[in-house]
C-alpha cells in the first residue's frame, strides 16, 4: 500500500515537472482571425436569407511569436 502512494506521489510530481518547461518557452499572441471573419460575412451576404451580421467578439487564432521578428499587426 505504501508502494502505490510513492508511485502515485512521484507520477504527479513528474507530469507536473513536463507541463511547466513546455509552457515556458514558447509565447504566443491571439490575432483576429480574417479568414474566417471574411468566411462567415460572404456566406451572410450569398445567403438565401437576409442576415446581418454585428461581431461583438471576433474570432481569434492563436500565433506563435517568432524571436527577432517584429511582430506588429
Amino acid at each position: 500500500m505504501r508502494l502505490l502512494g510513492v508511485c502515485i506521489a512521484t507520477l504527479v510530481l513528474v507530469g507536473c515537472s513536463n507541463g511547466s518547461n513546455y509552457a515556458g518557452t514558447q509565447k504566443y499572441k491571439y490575432v483576429i482571425d480574417h479568414d474566417e471573419v471574411q468566411q462567415v460575412e460572404r456566406a451572410a451576404r450569398h445567403s438565401v436569407h437576409k442576415v446581418d451580421v454585428y461581431w461583438v467578439n471576433q474570432p481569434r487564432k492563436r500565433v506563435l511569436i517568432e524571436e527577432g521578428v517584429n511582430n506588429q499587426p
